[in-house]
């Protein structure tokens, strides 16, 4: 099964954000850009709508 372009990024970005969370804290720009790139796809996608997008990344709250 073919992936589209946001979903195959979502899924490399999970990947990361999983390696930079054993080795950075939560606040590392490295795990906050993770965070905002996954945001940003599962958005692109239509999953998430601006306001959650805020939530998930600024506050931090997005769950793998």
């Amino acid at each position: 099964m073919k992936l589209g372009r946001n979903a195959e990024a979502k899924l490399i970005h999970e990947e990361l954000l999983e390696f930079y969370s054993k080795h950075y804290e939560k606040t590392d720009p490295l795990v906050l850009k993770t965070k905002y790139n996954i945001a940003y796809s599962l958005f692109k996608e239509g999953n998430l709508k601006p306001k959650e997008l805020f939530k998930e990344v600024v506050q931090g709250e997005y769950e793998h």
